[in-house]
């Protein structure tokens, strides 16, 4: 018996949303940008809400295990501005914070949503 055959649909759902998220994030951020694209506004933003929409679902489904998503979910935003210089871009340190920010405002979120359902739950009822 596995461990995935005791999660409900909702985890399941999140763990997929997740792993789409990863993938997004990554080629997003290790792909060499031309010159000629600027993004409009603030890329400190973008990041947030990457970083929140990488973070939301798991927050949502295992509240309890919040604080090591943001670990983790951070640590990943740190790996991708330490790989950024070897594909033709650049280590920001802010990009880095602006990651962990989005993580720990969806962490707060996902806490919230999860008091109030109980479709997410890890362990069936």
């Amino acid at each position: 018996m596995s461990i995935f055959s005791e999660i409900t649909l909702g985890a399941k759902i999140a763990w997929g949303l997740t792993a789409i998220f990863m993938v997004v994030v990554g080629l997003l951020t290790l792909t060499p940008v031309p010159d000629r694209v600027v993004p409009v506004g603030s890329d400190k933003i973008y990041h947030m809400v990457a970083f929140a929409f990488l973070t939301l679902p798991l927050s949502i489904a295992y509240p309890r295990f919040v604080v090591r998503l943001v670990v983790l979910f951070s640590a990943y935003g740190f790996a991708i501005e330490v790989i950024q210089p070897y594909v033709g871009r650049a280590f920001e340190f802010y990009d880095f914070v602006a990651d962990a920010a989005g993580c720990i405002l969806a962490s707060i979120l996902g806490c919230l949503i999860a008091q109030r359902t109980k479709f997410l739950k890890f362990r069936p009822e």
